[in-house]
């Protein structure tokens, strides 16, 4: 009997982070990562930076790299999140969350900056993203398929 696919359960906090990031769908963006980056069936959600930034392309989502941030701790580039506004997503070794609405947010659930457990890690790269508007699945498939049409 084959078991529900549940996010917590699984290494995907950079696709949960780019789903709530983007306010799109989490089914929408894992069929397109599982798409788009070309995984196995078994395949269980793990991405590296480079990978999620292709995601976002692929998601014509709105993106930026906001260098400023790398090497403060994650409390730190909340302060400065806050005062900007937007929607982040923060990569800490071998972990991503995304932050909005001044809450940080991964697979496992939705915390107070002051409150979760890896407040004071360093950040290795930080993206501003907007939220997607317009998403249609199936012309973004076709887009895939055939990126000249």
């Amino acid at each position: 009997m084959k078991t529900k696919f549940v996010p917590a359960d699984n290494g995907c906090c950079g696709v949960y982070a780019i789903a709530e990031t983007t306010c799109l769908p989490f089914s929408s963006v894992w069929n397109v990562a599982n798409f788009a980056l070309q995984k196995k069936a078994s395949w269980r959600g793990s991405t590296t930076y480079e990978e999620r930034l292709h995601l976002l392309d692929s998601l014509e989502a709105t993106h930026y790299a906001q260098s400023a941030m790398v090497g403060l701790t994650l409390l730190e580039a909340i302060y400065l999140a806050v005062e900007q506004g937007g929607h982040y997503v923060f990569d800490l070794s071998a972990h991503s969350i995304a932050f909005k609405d001044g809450r940080l947010i991964d697979q496992s659930g939705t915390y107070h900056p002051v409150k979760y457990s890896r407040r004071f890690h360093r950040l290795n790269h930080v993206t501003r993203v907007y939220p997607v508007k317009d998403f249609d699945e199936d012309r973004l498939f076709e887009l895939l398929l055939d990126p000249l049409a």
